[in-house]
């Protein structure tokens, strides 16, 4: 996945020695360049950037200015300042104006690829998923109440969004020059889907008020409203096939510790292997291992239509078929065991 760098500096050479030396030492990166603030700013407006690297005296608007103004509008997007300004202190006030990384001019391009490395690292250092349920693994940070910036790429579209999550509550998202609810939804509808995870967040207040819940059903009620051509196919429910087969070693094995179990008073309506869950199943075990959630053991999935269904991850796949009787705690606990 390629990282796009925007670098700001009014000296026109140095950003094309920088730009070609950059994206010579790692392929992985993409560098915009741009000779001034204002320029900088069109091109955040209409780029989705990974990293700033601004120098601080410029013509007109300074690197603390554009600083500032990412710090409030872009709260995801981390800023390096590069500077030769003589000034004592300069370094403690680019942190203290909220930069994550300062280099002193002149300087090799190994310690800026460095620090750039560094930078970008911390993006993904939460782990990196793909292929995997939006709406799933966002109920899952809900559920786990995990502080998290979470980098969404649509791969069929190369759009790029961020949601911001504290102690599990989603407090704002951001997608192009959208924020809020209208980014939030859009994102969450998205299939085709990578998904960076950075274990900490910026923001602290609160702009987006409506429940995850309720937000994903919007979200899934706009993918719905889209034409047929403009889906993708991402990680959904497998149609059931039901394969009964009395003599294979998993299925029998989750028969017994059932019938132990409940002592025969209990047996699910329906128990099959379906090997059909395993894409489904994958994902949601990466999303736990993300997010240190340990092994998935077992899974209950409630459906809009039909009966209830536990899914039991193995060698092969079990699925049982339940009923209102049955009492999910308890069936969840003996299929862990």
């Amino acid at each position: 996945m390629k990282h796009r760098i925007l670098i700001v500096d009014d000296d026109q050479d140095l950003l094309l020695i920088l730009k070609e030396s950059l994206e010579s030492y790692n392929n992985s990166y993409e560098v915009l360049i741009s000779g001034s603030v204002q320029n900088a700013l069109i091109k955040l407006q209409s780029e989705s950037v990974s990293l700033l690297i601004s120098d601080l005296r410029m013509p007109g608007i300074d690197g603390f200015t554009l600083l500032t103004y990412v710090n409030q509008n872009y709260p995801d997007l981390p800023v390096i300042i590069m500077t030769g300004y003589p000034y004592k202190d300069v370094d403690r006030m680019s942190y203290e104006k909220g930069a994550i990384g300062f280099i002193s001019k002149p300087f090799k391009i190994q310690e800026l690829e460095a620090l750039i490395r560094k930078t970008l690292q911390k993006q993904t250092e939460g782990g990196t998923l793909h292929d995997i349920s939006i709406p799933l693994f966002l109920q899952m940070i809900e559920m786990e109440q995990k502080t998290a910036t979470v980098r969404v790429l649509n791969r069929a579209t190369e759009k790029r969004g961020v949601l911001f999550f504290k102690n599990g509550e989603l407090l704002d998202a951001r997608l192009d020059n959208t924020s809020g609810l209208t980014a939030a939804r859009e994102i969450i509808s998205w299939d085709d889907v990578s998904i960076s995870i950075e274990n900490s967040c910026n923001l602290n207040q609160r702009n987006i008020q409506v429940s995850l819940n309720a937000l994903i059903l919007e979200a899934m009620r706009l993918k719905d409203e889209r034409p047929k051509s403009q889906q993708t196919t991402g990680t959904e429910t497998p149609n059931l096939r039901v394969t009964p087969d009395k003599t294979n070693k998993v299925l029998t094995s989750v028969q017994a510790k059932l019938k132990n179990a409940f002592l025969g008073r209990w047996i699910p309506n329906a128990s099959y292997v379906d090997n059909s869950w395993g894409k489904m199943i994958k994902s949601i075990q990466e999303i736990s291992s993300s997010l240190n959630f340990g092994d998935l053991k077992a899974l209950y999935l409630e459906r809009k239509r039909g009966l209830p269904l536990a899914i039991v991850p193995d060698e092969e796949i079990v699925v049982l078929e339940l009923d209102s009787t049955c009492s999910r705690d308890k069936l969840l606990r003996v299929l862990s065991l």
